[in-house]
């Protein structure tokens, strides 16, 4: 492919591998950006009540750590263009991102989402080499979310089923 259309294939891998490096750096964004709060691993695992799930904590951090070179490509390249790295040839250079590392990135990223799963469902989501993709992840992560507003909503309106009083599946 190369071959034949070099300058479209660098391209088209360039903005893949972005896509892949800004998921990433989404899954890890705080709860709070501005005015905004986007949905992310950090508001959900904000979520369980602390000391709850033994292993989340250490998920968490070990997360932060596998996507921090994703968040510094966003925060100095592809979101934002980083003057000192543009101008200045001594700047620290771009934290270094492969194949490898995103893989590792993505699996962290799994168990975070695993151990809030067991804490709401009392199982896990068993993801798999095939399915632990960002798309997926965050289909996940919209589906949490939405059992939780459909739940606060019952409650709220008095329609509460015997499932949504359970404070140990919810807490």
């Amino acid at each position: 492919m190369n071959g034949v259309a070099p300058g479209l294939f660098e391209t088209l891998h360039d903005i893949l591998w972005e896509s892949i490096l800004l998921d990433l750096a989404k899954f890890c964004d705080p709860i709070r950006v501005g005015p905004g709060k986007p949905l992310s691993l950090a508001l959900l695992s904000s979520l369980v009540p602390a000391g709850k799930v033994s292993e989340l904590g250490g998920a968490v951090s070990e997360m932060q750590a596998k996507t921090a070179f994703a968040r510094d490509w966003r925060n100095r390249h592809i979101a934002h263009w980083d003057y000192e790295l543009a101008a200045d040839s001594a700047a620290k250079p771009l934290a270094f991102a492969s194949r490898h590392a995103a893989q590792e990135a993505f699996s962290a990223i799994v168990r975070v989402l695993e151990a809030i799963d067991m804490h709401f469902t009392g199982s896990s989501l068993d993801f798999d080499g095939d399915t632990a993709e960002p798309r997926h992840l965050i289909n996940e992560l919209r589906l949490i979310q939405k059992l939780r507003d459909e739940r606060q909503a019952r409650l709220l309106d008095g329609t509460a089923t015997m499932d949504d009083m359970d404070w140990k599946k919810w807490h």
